[in-house]
């Protein structure tokens, strides 16, 4: 990870249920991914990353940890 990028940037609601709440400061991250993967490694879903504030949809994820 980029030194600054887990500092500036927040997802929310956790726990969360039909979706959730990606929003960055971090103007270069505009044109890149963000990717949901389970425990065992997994990719399940990769989301454009847009701008500052990304809805990332989580229907047709089962319950759990990702």
């Amino acid at each position: 990870m980029v030194q600054g990028i887990k500092d500036n940037c927040k997802l929310y609601p956790n726990p969360a249920t039909n979706q959730c709440n990606l929003h960055c400061d971090v103007p270069f991250l505009s044109g890149s991914k963000a990717e949901i993967y389970d425990l065992n490694g997994r990719k399940l879903v990769t989301y454009s990353i847009l701008g500052t504030d990304n809805e990332l949809s989580l229907k047709g994820l089962a319950n759990g940890v990702y």
